[in-house]
C-alpha cells in the first residue's frame, strides 16, 4: 500500500486473493458438484459467444445467470466468475448512454444537424 494513496478495502484486497490467473481453486459452498458447474461453464460460453457477436443484451442475460448461479455452488475467488463480471461489466458499458443523431432530431425537431 505504500505504492498508492489511498487503502484498498475491495474484497479482493481484504482477503488477499492470489492473481487472477492463479484462481483457479474451487471452494465448494457445499457438495461437489461438478456437473452442475460445467453445465454452467456452457451458459458462460454462450454468454461469450453473445459478446462477440454484438448481441449485448442476450450476453448480459446469460452472463447474468452464470454469476449467480455460481455464486450460490462456489466461494470467490474463481477465474471465470472474475472474468464473467469484467465481460457483462463490458456488456451494461455499451449498452450505456448511446444516443443516435436520428432520435435526437425526432425529440427535439428544432434541433439542427
Amino acid at each position: 500500500s505504500g505504492r498508492y494513496w489511498f487503502e484498498c478495502d475491495c474484497q479482493a484486497c481484504r482477503e488477499d486473493w492470489p492473481l487472477l490467473m492463479e484462481n483457479s481453486k474451487i471452494v465448494w459452498k457445499g457438495d461437489e458438484n461438478m456437473s452442475a458447474l460445467e453445465d454452467l461453464d456452457t451458459i458462460y460460453d454462450c454468454g461469450s459467444d453473445f459478446m462477440e457477436h454484438g448481441q449485448g443484451k442476450d450476453a448480459a442475460e446469460s452472463l447474468t445467470e452464470y454469476i449467480n448461479e455460481v455464486s450460490k455452488l462456489i466461494d470467490p475467488p474463481l477465474e471465470t466468475v472474475i472474468r464473467a463480471q469484467d465481460k457483462l461489466r463490458t456488456c451494461f458499458n455499451d449498452m450505456g448512454t448511446v444516443l443516435f443523431q436520428d432520435t435526437a432530431l425526432k425529440i427535439n425537431p428544432q434541433e439542427k444537424r
